[in-house]
């Protein structure tokens, strides 16, 4: 996402810090024949855009399944037991 920015930022085109902000303002961007992003950049930039928002669902979907327990060391397992814990 910081590349993104970068090279927009070498377009003379300054976006602000933070998914929720990036995405909506690059894709304003693109969709403005006139915003300064050259017609061979346009597709790169949607496809970043696009990549960007499929990773950051994934991260939430791993972060939604993902079960702390699980991922303790194994000796946060033998420690809990002989403490009388479960997790």
């Amino acid at each position: 996402m910081n590349t993104l920015r970068g090279l927009l930022r070498e377009l003379g085109l300054f976006i602000p810090e933070g998914i929720e902000k990036v995405l909506p303002q690059v894709r304003l961007l693109i969709a403005d024949a006139d915003s300064g992003i050259p017609d061979a950049l346009r597709a790169t930039v949607a496809a970043a855009c696009d990549e960007i928002q499929s990773l950051g669902e994934q991260i939430d979907q791993a972060r939604n399944s993902w079960r702390p327990s699980r991922c303790r060391p194994r000796w946060w397992h033998a420690s809990a037991r002989s403490r009388g814990s479960a997790s």
